[in-house]
């Protein structure tokens, strides 16, 4: 197989990948924020990341905890700096 076939293949496994989970993954993610749009940008952050380290992504492992993982550690970086932010604020 070619480069141009072997991205091709990629980019097939990632677009399964992601219509299988991209509703997950926003909803795990607005149930930690509460915030449609914040759910939508660490959706959006998790699949970046997701295809950013492809390669060195294990598919025989669970793809869905993984996603999760990633999901849960970006909401609560969030959810750690808007307490950050109403501290500075308070005081």
């Amino acid at each position: 197989m070619n480069k141009i076939e072997d991205r091709k293949k990629l980019e097939a496994i990632f677009d399964t990948i992601y219509s299988s989970y991209v509703n997950k993954v926003e909803y795990f993610a607005y149930n930690y924020l509460y915030d449609k749009k914040a759910a939508e940008c660490v959706t959006q952050e998790v699949f970046i990341s997701l295809w950013e380290n492809f390669d060195n992504i294990d598919f025989e492992k669970n793809v869905f905890a993984y996603l999760i993982s990633i999901t849960k550690h970006k909401c609560l970086n969030i959810l750690i700096k808007q307490k950050n932010e109403r501290i500075y604020a308070d005081s």
